[in-house]
């Protein structure tokens, strides 16, 4: 059973136990019934909820007694506990989900606050497609109560709406097995399973089609701590000019000219990234990528480390990181820091950017992207992005691709859709790229077109 069908009715069971969680002092008021505050005749000078969802209450009096009975305030009014909590219980019972979040925030600004009523406004607001405003309720209540478990639940449910999986993980981590096997994050071996295959055409004459493929799984080691491994094989063949191979043994009166010729390019790369939960709404990641990349006959292995520290919260994520190592005999270092914004709080609309600069053979190679992506239809996301700036070597999305060039990067855009299919298991992607390279020793421009199709699987 997908995680929202089991764990919506788990948070609203805990809501209804917790309707008898009163503070001392509210209990010398006994409250009304939920049923009361709809049918019981009111007195003519005190304030009632309208019949919309939209609870802004107003004095009703008789038209006589206008000058004379100003409106009371009394048991019926939003900043007394009884009322409040009768009204917000009975909303919540009903599942009139606007009408309790507007009468939730009334209450709040009156002053009246306290954890159940946070957890009711959490729960309403998940229900409406709005995770990074749930995130906050919870939040708010389990600083109240930090052993409350209904809390930790609406949290960890509000990241995995955000596709906050290591977030989500850490949060959990007190809550019991059961809780934490309904939402899927227990540990486990295997995760998430992907498969991606992609093709490319260059529009250059010396420049073959090219071929990618690249497997990966990921491990839920528990807490938060998560480990990624992947495996991909490049292809291509490149005509460049070489000396021969097998030279004619007779002396020529001239250097026998060196001809183009085609040869191969191929790049086996390895990549492990490793999550580390940690305080203060922080993460750090850790990770390895090992290239060995082969020209004609001469083959070159690298290696390149991988350090980060990403900031989450819920309408943005910010992660500065540094990449080190030597890739194609020369040493490389690449500093990179991302942005992603969520406008509204939800996977609906977002927006990301990625600036790098990379640091090769003395000099510095500045490369910048951005993006966006929207929520199009309720099983279909597109997005896409543009990045500029010529670089001779480029690592991407955590060291997910390292892009070792034989001919350097100028610019690129790229469209991309993604599918989750039904089930809640899988999901497809789509993408369509083109790069903008200038070719070695010619120094001609060209553009390299590129399709991939990715299928992932979480478990």
């Amino acid at each position: 059973m997908p995680p929202r069908r089991l764990t919506l009715p788990l948070l609203w069971l805990g809501l209804l136990l917790g309707l008898s969680r009163r503070p001392a002092a509210a209990q010398t008021t006994p409250p009304a019934r939920p049923d009361s505050l709809v049918v019981e005749q009111l007195p003519a000078d005190t304030l009632r909820p309208t019949k919309t969802d939209s609870l802004v209450v107003e004095p009703v009096t008789p038209v006589d007694s206008v000058r004379y009975a100003p409106p009371r305030i009394g048991p019926r009014d939003l900043s007394d506990y009884a009322y409040a909590d009768s009204l917000t219980a009975a909303l919540l019972a009903r599942g009139r989900w606007a009408a309790l979040d507007s009468a939730g925030r009334r209450a709040l600004a009156l002053g009246l606050d306290y954890p159940v009523l946070r957890q009711r406004l959490g729960y309403a607001a998940a229900l409406r497609g709005r995770p990074a405003v749930a995130i906050g309720q919870y939040e708010r209540a389990r600083h109240a109560n930090a052993a409350d478990p209904l809390a930790r639940l609406g949290l960890a449910y509000g990241w995995l709406a955000l596709n906050q999986r290591e977030t989500a993980a850490q949060l959990a981590r007190p809550l019991p097995d059961s809780l934490r096997r309904a939402l899927h994050l227990s540990p486990r071996a295997m995760a998430r399973a992907e498969a991606e295959v992609g093709a490319q055409w260059p529009s250059s004459p010396d420049r073959s089609a090219a071929s990618f493929v690249r497997l990966g799984v990921g491990s839920q080691l528990g807490g938060g701590w998560t480990l990624w491994q992947a495996a991909s094989h490049y292809a291509q063949q490149v005509r460049v000019a070489v000396p021969d191979p097998y030279p004619d043994p007779r002396p020529g009166p001239y250097p026998e000219p060196v001809r183009p010729r085609w040869v191969p390019v191929r790049q086996f790369d390895y990549q492990a990234l490793l999550t580390v939960p940690l305080p203060l709404h922080l993460q750090g990641r850790l990770g390895y990528h090992f290239t060995g990349s082969r020209f004609h006959e001469t083959r070159y292995p690298g290696h390149l480390a991988y350090a980060a520290l990403r900031y989450v919260r819920p309408y943005w994520q910010l992660q500065a990181g540094l990449y080190a190592g030597r890739l194609t005999d020369t040493s490389r270092t690449q500093t990179e820091v991302q942005l992603t914004i969520l406008p509204l709080g939800n996977l609906r609309l977002y927006g990301f950017t990625r600036a790098a600069f990379v640091r090769s053979a003395g000099r510095t190679y500045p490369h910048v992207l951005v993006g966006a992506g929207a929520r199009l239809a309720s099983r279909l996301w597109a997005e896409g992005y543009a990045g500029w700036g010529r670089v001779p070597v480029l690592a991407d999305q955590d060291g997910a691709y390292v892009y070792n060039l034989l001919d350097p990067l100028r610019r690129r855009l790229g469209l991309g859709l993604l599918v989750p299919l039904p089930g809640g298991h899988w999901q497809a992607r789509l993408y369509y790229g083109a790069e903008a390279r200038t070719q070695i020793q010619t120094l001609t421009f060209y553009t390299q077109h590129t399709l991939t199709l990715a299928a992932t699987w979480t478990w």
